[in-house]
């Protein structure tokens, strides 16, 4: 029996026995197993050799694992595929209730790195592949050790020490948190009614001549189910297949959906073959023309993962051109790069239709919470879908899993293992100096700019940030933003040349990719840099405790030892209990949403603002909404915090708040949670006050008319605001906005 042994060096056994294999075999065997489902050998001889005779070069492994009495393949099947035992399912077998002796070593085996030896096989997507496995095998091992922690956690003694000595090596949480059963799939789909407004009206576009509809989306949207619900209501047939490098293999996937349907109309002859494509893909195009002369109303939705063929795109061409109601769904990860790569950016524009998947709400989030949280009463509820509303920044994967959570989490939880190969998946097709570049980028902790890149990255630093930059992996990081109210104008300037990367998901999936040995010499050269070339006393520390090297925090410390020091301003309750319940509802019309480039998500939805931010982990920017005018007066504001934190631990520079009231000739009055550090070289005592974490608060006064703001500082925000009146001005909710009527306000 063939076994394979992943976990530490690659290899593989038969009948317990090493058997010698090329790291090309070894490649391909690993490969097919781990992914666990059929591969074409097209695609798999393109993975592995980056040359014309790649499909020969495979079948001469494939000749040779015969040679060696491992024949696992039909000679004339088209797809492999393979089921083995592996080292990794005999550790997660094991649920460590062995002796000391044994457990040591099950634990050793969890700090091997993974899939060793087969770094330089395979072309630049293998190893992206590599790269994600590693990643995704670490997750499951980290999840295994904790699993077996808190199975262990109640008899206590050496092995359970054991244990949570190897899982604080690799960086892993030890708190005793055990999450409940996860709700059923099902119960875990977000309505979007927006979209699915969206989708019907692209459905009735369709009906009249074939359309192409290109849905931007993130992995793990639910695009797919909205589209068979979205079908069935409008009365057309929805018929599915994922892309492939065999435009006949999509044609064979066609033609037996086609087979089921009633037929309507005469099969059409076999249509013209484009000279371009010489009769390749001729299957294809005979599929969409029996589609179309059905005459029934079909949505084809075709899943892009990384490619469409040049047949599968001539075949879209041809299928714009068919006389009927026809609608061509393109969606998946890949769907947009590959719209832009191929020529179907020539088709006729106006039968374009773009569909985004805007962030999620916390009124979408909030519908699926009524739906699998019974335990919570409705306050805790909203509570709940803010966070996760917040966490998440409105990704559906991201916020399932959340949702799956325990109920009763406060503060951020890791970054689950999902999230993390969904966003290394994401960069995966990226050269490896760029990924490499960015994961060292990735363990900086402020906005960088040129100099900052080129410490960590090398010469190639500026070609770098361009790239990434372009590619909306790096975005500005202006020291402070300002969003004019109430259209959300917001605008970046060019003059900002500080960087940061695009969401702390992302910067914690890259930095993760790293060794701790790799990470520990870059914070080295960045608590040098600022000690020494910008001094910067909070950050040295930060970066010094965390690279091993005592002399460079003893130095730091001795550096911020000459920066006075600010103070906490305790400060009294004025932010008093509101009386209010507001909830925002689930209905059909558009939300307005703003993402700065700081990552902060400025929301009116459901007649409420809210500000959103899961910052990355840097100190936090200001955000500044300005109102032009409003007439002086008594004001009156309802809001409720349910997130606010700072990053204490990068030291502080200036105040962080969680709500900030400007009027004119007025001082700033900041509000927040806890009381507010200050500046040392501020001597007035700042206005404002602590306002409730999770409760609706009203705050009141009385201004000068002109322009006002409402100002935000801190790393992790969750604000909402239901009701804000100035010198009977209503500011929020937004007068006009669709679904504003009576603000959901109670």
């Amino acid at each position: 029996m063939l076994k394979l042994y992943v976990l530490g060096h690659t290899y593989a056994t038969l009948d317990g026995r090493p058997v010698r294999l090329s790291t090309k075999s070894l490649a391909l065997l690993t490969y097919l197993a781990l992914e666990g489902r059929p591969q074409h050998r097209d695609h798999m001889a393109d993975l592995l050799w980056d040359s014309a005779g790649a499909l020969r070069n495979l079948r001469v492994e494939l000749s040779r694992l015969r040679q060696r009495g491992l024949d696992l393949f039909p000679p004339a099947q088209p797809m492999l595929e393979l089921s083995v035992r592996t080292d990794l399912d005999d550790w997660l077998a094991s649920d460590g209730d062995v002796g000391e002796a044994q457990l040591s070593t099950w634990l050793a085996v969890a700090s091997t790195p993974a899939l060793g030896g087969l770094d330089d096989v395979g072309t630049l997507a293998f190893r992206a592949w590599l790269d994600a496995r590693r990643a995704l095998i670490g997750q499951v091992i980290e999840e295994h050790l904790v699993s077996v922690r808190a199975r262990l956690l109640e008899r206590g003694g050496p092995r359970i020490r054991m244990i949570e000595a190897q899982m604080q090596r690799l960086e892993i949480p030890v708190a005793p948190l055990v999450a409940p059963p996860a709700p059923a799939p099902s119960a875990l789909m977000f309505e979007r009614p927006e979209v699915q407004a969206r989708l019907l009206d692209a459905l009735g576009r369709a009906g009249t001549a074939p359309h192409l509809i290109l849905v931007e989306e993130r992995a793990g949207s639910d695009v797919r189910d909205l589209m068979a619900e979205v079908a069935v209501r409008a009365g057309w047939q929805l018929l599915e297949v994922k892309a492939s490098s065999d435009a006949e293999l999509i044609a064979s996937v066609l033609e037996r959906q086609l087979s089921g349907l009633e037929p309507m109309g005469d099969t059409p002859s076999d249509p013209a073959t484009s000279t371009r494509t010489e009769g390749v893909g001729r299957s294809l195009r005979r599929s969409w023309a029996r589609l179309v002369a059905r005459g029934l109303k079909l949505a084809v939705a075709i899943q892009v993962d990384s490619w469409l063929s040049e047949a599968t795109v001539e075949s879209v061409h041809y299928a714009m051109g068919l006389p009927g109601p026809l609608a061509i769904v393109l969606y998946g990860a890949g769907s947009v790069d590959q719209f832009h790569q191929h020529d179907l950016a020539a088709i006729d524009q106006r039968r374009v239709i773009r569909l985004p998947i805007p962030p999620l709400g916390v009124g979408e989030i909030l519908a699926v919470l009524n739906r699998v949280e019974r335990t919570l009463d409705p306050e805790q509820r909203l509570a709940r879908a803010t966070m996760i509303a917040q966490e998440s920044e409105g990704w559906e994967l991201f916020a399932r899993s959340l949702i799956s959570q325990p109920s009763d989490l406060t503060g951020p939880v890791s970054l689950p293992g999902e999230i993390r190969e969904a966003l290394l998946a994401d960069v995966a097709s990226l050269g490896p100096a760029l990924r490499s570049a960015l994961a060292k980028l990735a363990t900086v902790h402020s906005p960088f700019d040129l100099d900052i890149a080129r410490l960590l990255v090398g010469e190639d630093a500026a070609g770098v940030l361009d790239e990434a930059e372009r590619r909306g992996l790096l975005v500005t990081a202006a020291a402070q933003e300002v969003v004019t109210m109430p259209l959300l104008r917001y605008q970046s300037s060019d003059q900002d040349d500080q960087l940061t990367l695009a969401s702390e998901p992302l910067r914690a999936a890259l930095s993760g990719t790293l060794t701790s040995t790799e990470r520990r010499a870059l914070r080295t050269k960045l608590a040098m840099f600022h000690l020494n070339t910008r001094p910067d006393a909070g950050l040295a520390l930060y970066y010094a405790q965390r690279s091993a090297r005592p002399d460079l925090a003893e130095a730091a410390q001795g550096l911020l030892a000459k920066t006075p020091p600010g103070q906490r301003m305790a400060r009294p309750m004025v932010g008093t209990p509101s009386g209010h319940q507001a909830h925002p509802r689930l209905t059909d019309v558009q939300r307005l949403e703003r993402r700065t480039g700081n990552g902060y998500r400025v929301v009116l939805e459901g007649g409420q603002l809210q500000v959103l931010r899961y910052g990355v982990h840097t100190r936090a920017p200001l955000l500044r909404l300005r109102w032009s005018s409003v007439p002086a007066g008594e004001w009156q504001f309802v809001g409720r915090i349910d997130v606010f934190r700072e990053a204490p631990e990068l030291g502080r520079t200036t105040s962080a708040f969680a709500v900030g009231v400007q009027f004119p000739d007025a001082p700033l009055a900041m509000y927040s949670t806890e009381a507010i550090w200050v500046a040392p070289d501020r001597a007035d005592r700042p206005a404002g006050g602590q306002v409730p974490l999770g409760r609706w608060f009203r705050l009141s006064g009385r201004s000068e008319g002109g322009a006002v703001e409402l100002q935000v500082r801190g790393l992790d925000v969750a604000l909402t605001v239901a009701l804000w009146h100035s010198g009977g001005q209503t500011l929020i909710p937004v007068p006009g906005l669709p679904g504003t009527a009576g603000s959901g306000v109670r």
